[in-house]
């Protein structure tokens, strides 16, 4: 685990009183060639990254 002084990608924060919880699925086989665009820091055990491809976008889960 790295020091925060050292993160340089954005931290999850704590989930609002009114979040959605989110049903994870895995993506279509034509989706796996894809680009990530923004992600999470990889200081935590699970990492978000929003991914775009043949024009979708969608949330990616690394755990």
């Amino acid at each position: 685990m790295m020091p925060l002084e050292e993160c340089v990608s954005p931290h999850l924060v704590m989930a609002q009183r009114d979040h959605v919880r989110l049903d994870w699925r895995k993506p279509y086989r034509a989706l796996e060639r894809v680009r990530p665009t923004a992600w999470t820091c990889a200081c935590w055990a699970t990492v978000y990254e929003l991914c775009e491809g043949g024009g979708r976008a969608f949330l990616r889960r690394t755990i």
